[in-house]
Formats: structure tokens, sequence, C-alpha cells
């Protein structure tokens, strides 16, 4: 009975040590998700409304667009005046939102304002959620960020099947009518049990030091991104544009994010092992 209890205690001392990565994951998923549910779609988007491959690329650049310059000012001043939990909560009703609204979209105009929206929504989470990672977990903080990183990338994967079932059975866009509901129930979730550690960082370099290395990861990012997202973007749109069926060219974009899947975890972990800088050249 005593070991019982000891076994006991020890869970719920893990409970509340990953009790953040627990609530942050399942966010991440539905974050990513909202944020992949463009690219399958894309190619019935040319084909019904009969815009160009500029204008339907130009839909997810927006969509990327506005995180990119929002980012680093709601980061800023949600973190200066503690309002992480907030910011992020809202950030996630404004996604299911957006999303529910790119399913009645009949016309590109209301089609680029939901991506917009969307894009909105996905202004608020990942400074948060790395901010908070980065503050609790120390010299884990690899293998913590790896494992969330997972559950995004989960969520782009999901996404081009979503697409595939409800393309074959009910239309892509009902299971987007309802993109609001989950937002809700997941909003209330965090509401409840999400808590953020608003502790100082003390460990950054120098000012100096700390604007190189942004720099230097900043053109790291861009460059990972602009090939990824590209190659993405397009990938159904290409296999279509062969004559393939749209189930086919979702397919392909599905199992080339799985293969992203070990990615997260495997590079955390090693990040913490061997150092960042080695894992990321």
């Amino acid at each position: 009975m005593t070991e019982l209890l000891q076994r006991g205690r020890v869970y719920m001392v893990r409970i509340r040590k990953h009790r953040i990565l627990y609530f942050l994951s399942p966010a991440h998923f539905f974050n990513d998700l909202n944020s992949g549910m463009l690219t399958p779609i894309l190619p019935i988007l040319t084909q019904t409304l009969g815009i160009t491959y500029l204008l339907a690329g130009a839909l997810v650049s927006f969509t990327n667009l506005i995180p990119g310059l929002l980012n680093p000012v709601i980061a800023h001043n949600s973190e200066k005046r503690g309002y992480e939990k907030i910011v992020l909560i809202s950030g996630i009703l404004i996604l299911g939102l957006g999303t529910t609204l790119l399913s009645f979209s009949e016309t590109y105009l209301t089609i680029m304002i939901s991506s917009l929206l969307i894009g909105l929504g996905l202004s608020t989470y990942h400074p948060q959620a790395m901010s908070s990672l980065f503050k609790e977990y120390g010299t884990q903080k690899g293998r913590a960020i790896g494992y969330h990183g997972t559950s995004g990338t989960l969520g782009f994967v999901v996404a081009p099947l979503i697409v595939i079932f409800a393309n074959q059975t009910i239309g892509w866009r009902t299971p987007l009518h309802f993109f609001l509901i989950p937002a809700i129930v997941l909003a209330f979730i965090l509401w409840r049990n999400l808590h953020f550690n608003h502790k100082t960082i003390e460990t950054l370099p120098q000012p100096g030091v700390r604007k190189q290395y942004t720099m230097l990861l900043g053109s790291t990012v861009f460059l990972s991104i602009f090939a990824s997202h590209g190659v993405k973007t397009f990938l159904p749109i290409y296999y279509i544009s062969l004559g393939e069926s749209l189930e086919l060219s979702n397919l392909v974009l599905f199992a080339c994010l799985t293969a992203t899947l070990l990615a997260a975890p495997v590079g955390g972990i090693l990040s913490d092992i061997i150092g960042r800088r080695t894992v990321i050249f």
C-alpha cells in the first residue's frame, strides 16, 4: 500500500511538472490544424473560382504574413503586461472563427478575409508557448519543445486527411463549419487549467549578442520556411496539374508531412545532448 501511495505521489509530481506541456500540446495541434487547412483545398479553390496560381499562393502568403508582422509586437506586449493566457486563448477563438467563415466563403475576397482572420489567430500562439516552455524546462527545453512541435506537426498531417475524407463524402466545407465549437471547448479548458510562468530569464546573452543571434536565427528560419512552405503549398496543385485526383494529391502531401513527425522530438532530444547549433546546422 505504501509503495502504491509513493508511486501515486511520483506520478502526480510528474503531472504537475509537465502540466503546461500537456495543455499546450492540444492547443498547438488545433493551431496548426487550422493553419494547414488552406493548402489541401487550394486545388479546389483554383478550379471553382477560376483563380491563377499567383492568387492561390497569395492566400497562403497573406495568412503567414500577418503572424510574421504581428508576432513580435504581440509577444512583447503580452509578456510585458502578463497577458499571455488571454492572448493565446483569444487566438484559438479567432482561429476557429476564421476557419468557420472560410467554409462559408464563396468569392476570392471573402476567402482572403477569412485567411487574414486565420493569420491574426496564428499570431498569438507560438511566442507565448515557446517562451513558456523555455522558462519551464531549463536544461530539457529542447526535449519539451520537440514534443510540443510534434503536436503541431500532427495538426498539419491531419488536415489533408480531413479534406480527402470530407470531399469524398460530405463535401470539404462541412467539417470546417464546426471548427468554432472545438475552439470554444479548448479555450474553456485552457482558461481553467493553463498557468504561465512569469519569471525572468536570467541566462540571456548581452543585448549586442542577442541582436546577432536574432539575425542569424531569423535568416535560418526564413530560408527553412521559404523552402518548405513553397513546396508544401503547391504540392497538391502540382499533382492536380499532372491530371491526378484531389485525393492522391493530398495523400502525397500527407506523406510529405508525416515524414516530419519524428523530426521535432528527435531534433529536440539531440539539441539537449549535442547542442542547438550543431542540430540547426
